[in-house]
Formats: structure tokens, C-alpha cells, sequence
């Protein structure tokens, strides 16, 4: 009894003697190790001329192999500079980059494959936010030169655009460094806990690190149920903590000079915005018409109607579109730009 009482403690003896000798090399360590955490100047990035193969849950026990590629600087689409058709360029997070469906199954395949007189550029990276997809429009915009800009919004880029908001989204949020707009600058930092304590200690770093990996997998489990309970839980804090009313009021405002940062970019260039947000949520019809944006109206609300009708348009656990909802997405905009006069 006592023997096995022993062995059962020197795991917990080893831990903590590794965890007091990386405290012992603390100092040389973060000398010569850099951080886990490492800013490229988007802040993170998407990968370049590579094919991605995995499976996802595309419907509730159904499991389909999706083969996904990406093209020159990361973009989903890279056509032909030299064209002489429309060049549209079209640029979002998470729902543009849509690792949920194979390549050709994504919506803007479905304007891809209509309108045949169209050469089509799309960026699209999961978790960006406003000034991130502003950095990338402002990298290729001169050499693309587009006819016609389609802007992704999504209403959780308003926290993402703000520092202090996106930190109270952890463990939810994109764990890494990411740029933002403060006092007219772009400033780099990181959204997880205890960022000044990472940056000046190794061993701290690496804890923290694994201990974010943890609640990555932990909020992975049921990611829908616990964002939606989390974000009920910031907005119903927000009725009644002025310091949260504070945050999502500077968000909102940080947004708007994102999007004139914009608007000024485009110049002349027609912007059609695209809100995949919850209709109920009617800030970025706001923001799109404060811009002097298109708002493209009634694509959420079409493809909310078709989960009415008993069509599954999600992947299982998420709230990202599969490959049917893709479809009816991209119908409905196909249909939308048809009566624009779209060719």
C-alpha cells in the first residue's frame, strides 16, 4: 500500500520539479526563446498555394471529407490581373474563408460560376476582424484593382475591433496577437489573459500556453451552446454594467472609423456589404449606410426561412454554413446581383 501510495506521487513530484526548474532558467530562457505567441502583420495568416484535407460533421451524424485550397498570398480565389472582365474582389473572416465546404462549394463559387464575364480575388480569414480585412485590402487593392468590392461583416467584428472587448470573450475569442486602431494607430496586442506576464516570463509563457490550449478544447466541445451562452451573458451584463455599455459603445465607434479608413480606401469603387449577423442585430445595416456602402438586403433572412422549412444550413455544433447553406447563400446573392444588372 504504501509503495503504490508513492508511485502515485512522483508524477506530482516530477511536475513540480520541471515547473521550479523552468522558474530557475526563467531568465535565459526568455533570452533566447521567443514567445508563443507571434504576430505576423495581419496577425496571423491563412495558408498559401496549399491544399487542406479534413472532416467535419456537415449535418448531425454525418461526416463528409472536404478538400480546401488556397491560392497566391492566401486567397481563396486568385484570378487573372491582367484580365480585361469585371475583377471583384471579395474580402471577410471566417465565413469568406469557409473551411466548412470544399472549394467550389463556397457561395461566392455560385457568382463565380453565373457570372462568367467576372475574374473573382477572395481573401477570407477566420477570426479577422474590420482593421485586419482593412490591412489586406489596403496591401492588394492597387494591384488587383477591382470593379466591384464585396465586404463580409459579421456583427462580432465590433469586439473584435476593441481590445478590452475581446479579451472578455476568452476562451472564445482567436488566441493570438492581433492588430487594432488606437488613438489614429495600429497597435499589436495579444487577447488572452496575463499578456504582460507572458511577455516577461518564459515559464509563465509556456504555462499559460498549454492552459490556453485547455480551454480551447474545453470551449471547443459544444462551441455554439457556449458562445451563445456567453454572449447572452455579456449582453445581459451590459444592461446594467455601465463599463460594458462603455466598451460596446467604443467598439461601435472604433467600427465606424474603421470602415470611413474604408471608404476612403475604395475611393470611386462600389463596396456591397454583406452582414451575416443576426437580422435582429441592425448595427451594421447602420454602420453600411454610415459608410456609403449597398447593404445587400435579405440573405440571412432568406436562409433563416430555409431552416424553417426544415433544411439543415449549418455544420453540426457551429453556427458556420454547410454546403447547402452555402448554396442558398449563393443563390440568393446571385439572384440579388442578376437584378443589379450583373452580367
Amino acid at each position: 500500500m504504501h509503495k503504490r501510495h508513492v508511485d502515485r506521487k512522483k508524477p506530482l513530484v516530477l511536475i513540480v520539479l520541471s515547473i521550479i526548474a523552468l522558474f530557475l532558467a526563467d531568465s535565459p530562457l526568455k533570452t533566447f526563446m521567443p514567445s508563443f505567441y507571434r504576430a505576423t502583420k495581419y496577425g496571423w495568416d491563412v495558408p498559401e498555394n496549399t491544399t487542406c484535407k479534413r472532416v467535419i460533421e456537415g449535418s448531425p451524424g454525418r461526416t463528409k471529407h472536404i478538400e480546401i485550397r488556397y491560392f497566391k498570398n492566401g486567397f481563396k480565389r486568385w484570378g487573372d490581373l491582367d484580365t480585361k472582365k469585371t475583377k471583384i474582389f471579395i474580402l471577410g473572416d471566417s465565413f469568406t474563408e469557409m473551411i466548412w465546404v470544399s472549394s467550389g462549394e463556397e457561395w461566392y463559387s455560385y457568382l463565380q460560376k453565373k457570372f462568367t464575364n467576372s475574374e473573382f480575388f477572395v481573401y477570407g480569414a477566420r477570426g479577422f476582424s474590420s482593421l485586419q480585412e482593412f490591412m489586406v485590402l489596403s496591401d492588394y487593392i492597387e494591384k488587383i484593382k477591382p470593379d466591384i468590392i464585396i465586404l463580409q461583416f459579421c456583427s462580432n467584428d465590433f469586439c473584435d475591433n476593441l481590445y478590452a472587448l475581446d479579451l472578455k470573450w476568452y476562451p472564445f475569442n482567436n488566441h493570438g496577437v492581433r492588430p487594432y486602431l488606437e488613438n489614429g494607430r495600429i497597435v499589436y496586442r495579444l487577447t488572452v489573459p496575463l499578456s504582460w506576464l507572458r511577455a516577461h516570463s518564459f515559464t509563465a509563457d509556456l504555462l499559460l500556453y498549454i492552459y490556453d490550449g485547455i480551454m480551447r478544447k474545453i470551449s471547443a466541445r459544444n462551441f455554439l451552446a457556449d458562445t451563445k451562452r456567453r454572449r447572452f451573458s455579456l449582453e445581459r451584463a451590459a444592461k446594467r454594467d455601465k463599463e460594458l455599455q462603455r466598451l460596446n459603445n467604443e467598439a461601435v465607434i472604433v467600427t465606424e472609423k474603421i470602415m470611413n479608413m474604408i471608404k476612403r480606401k475604395t475611393g470611386n469603387i462600389p463596396v456591397y456589404f454583406l452582414d451575416v449577423s443576426n437580422p435582429d442585430d441592425p448595427r451594421g445595416k447602420y454602420l453600411c449606410e454610415d459608410s456609403g456602402f449597398t447593404y445587400i438586403p435579405g440573405i440571412i433572412e432568406y436562409l433563416i426561412s430555409k431552416e424553417k422549412e426544415g433544411y439543415c444550413v449549418t455544420v453540426s455544433h457551429d453556427k458556420h454554413w454547410n454546403a447547402l447553406g452555402n448554396k442558398f447563400i449563393g443563390e440568393k446573392l446571385t439572384e440579388y446581383f442578376l437584378k443589379e444588372g450583373f452580367k
